[in-house]
């Protein structure tokens, strides 16, 4: 039988994006475990395609015939010009909703809003959870849908309140219609956590009636590579050498204060002189865009403080002299920190970002959440505290690293399987 039909009997399932390089991450990283089991299409705007394949997370070796990718013609900009992700969103369901409708037709379509048709049958959609426009196409032509949540399931709580008017949030109306709507065309919901750490949350989920409370929800984190499938490059074989330095120079001793606020969060230079104020008598490694650079304390030295432009950082997360991560927070950095056993010093700037700080701090024990961002004494007290060799929190960072090494393993991976078996049948 030839490979082209063979292709066919292993279902084939489209999965989209919002262009936020949080969420377009975990869901790369969803498509890449999905096809190796059935064909997959991976949809998002051109410029994050663009982006991504900059950050070596998508090469010639990723594109084969399980694993192909659609860029949307959007005329969108680099994200870290723009945080109104409503209008991102409207762009690109534009373009969206005519690609989405070459879907079984066989004759050649071409297009300025897409790079190509989708010429496979579908039989699954998953889309993100703020974009409820492929789950209404899907539910329309009787094609299943999942919703993909990147972050932990404990938003969902967040998101009713805000829906019922119980919390207050900087959440446009747009969101919360789009969240309801997703719900109301949704065959199921797969998570980017981990069930261990969701039982309560899943609880609360079914007791509510706000939503629908009946999805089926599947958690598959963490969906990120091991430490060994990273490609070498410059940067990676320079950072690695930097970290074996501070390594030996520690005896052996954990030592390195990785800093890093995700793409399009922005620090004023008051915050990043203030950090760097705050860390300058530990070794650190920041990823800092280049033009930020000027704010650091003119005393930064090269020997102990390596700031670059990007960072690979699993590969910093994983290494035995990264002692602390300073982070705003995002479920990808929280995933990775845990997934590495490395303690955090939260900085939270918006979204969830502030109830990922609260379940670092107070539910995993795993390390500290600032609470007045526009202090600086708060940070200081609490670099003293993981500091302190008496301290549980590196303990308490080697119990969830476990935890989330089971689920790599077993439950992640049992829904992952399981999530294929529905595409292919």
């Amino acid at each position: 039988m030839q490979t082209a039909q063979l292709n066919e009997r292993n279902g084939h399932v489209v999965i989209v994006s919002i262009p936020r390089l949080g969420h377009v991450i975990p869901m790369l990283d969803l498509a890449k475990h999905l096809s190796t089991g059935c064909n997959v299409t991976f949809v998002v705007s051109q410029s994050i395609l663009d982006k991504i394949k900059e950050m070596g997370l998508i090469s010639h070796e990723n594109t084969t015939d399980r694993l192909e990718f659609i860029g949307l013609l959007d005329s969108r900009n680099d994200e870290s010009k723009t945080l109104k992700l409503d209008d991102d969103i409207n762009r690109m369901n534009v373009s969206l909703t005519e690609l989405l409708s070459t879907i079984s037709v066989t004759s050649s379509s071409s297009s300025l809003l897409f790079t190509r048709p989708i010429t496979r049958p579908v039989h699954m959609i998953i889309s993100d959870i703020f974009n409820p426009v492929p789950l209404r196409i899907a539910h329309e032509r009787h094609i299943r849908t999942q919703i993909f949540m990147p972050c932990n399931f404990e938003n969902l709580s967040r998101y009713i309140k805000i829906f019922l008017g119980e919390l207050v949030a900087p959440m446009s109306q747009l969101f919360v219609a789009n969240f309801l709507e997703a719900f109301t065309f949704a065959d199921g919901i797969i998570c980017n956590s981990i069930a261990q750490l969701e039982k309560h949350a899943v609880d609360r989920y079914r007791q509510q009636s706000a939503i629908r409370s009946d999805l089926p929800v599947r958690f598959v984190a963490p969906l990120f590579p091991e430490i060994g499938n990273i490609q070498k490059n410059d940067t990676t074989i320079r950072v690695k050498q930097w970290l074996d330095a501070q390594w030996q120079k520690s005896n052996g001793s954990p030592s390195v204060i990785y800093i890093a606020f995700g793409s399009i969060v922005s620090l004023t230079r008051e915050k990043i002189a203030e950090i760097s104020h705050s860390v300058a008598s530990h070794p650190y490694i920041w990823s800092l865009k280049n033009d930020l650079h000027k704010y650091l304390l003119p005393s930064t030295n090269d020997d102990v403080h390596l700031v670059l432009d990007w960072l690979p950082q699993r590969l910093v997360l994983s290494h035995s002299a990264v002692k602390l991560f300073i982070s705003h927070g995002g479920w990808n950095s929280v995933l990775e920190s845990m997934s590495a056993g490395k303690p955090m010093l939260i900085l939270p700037m918006f979204g969830d970002q502030f109830l990922n700080g609260q379940r670092v701090n107070y539910e995993f024990g795993t390390g500290r959440v600032i609470q007045d961002t526009n202090s600086n004494g708060e940070m200081n007290q609490y670099l003293q505290e993981l500091f302190d060799p008496f301290a549980s929190f590196q303990e308490k960072a080697r119990e969830t690293q476990m935890i989330v090494q089971h689920a790599r393993e077993h439950t992640s991976q049992e829904d992952l399987n399981e999530i294929v078996n529905m595409i292919r049948t």
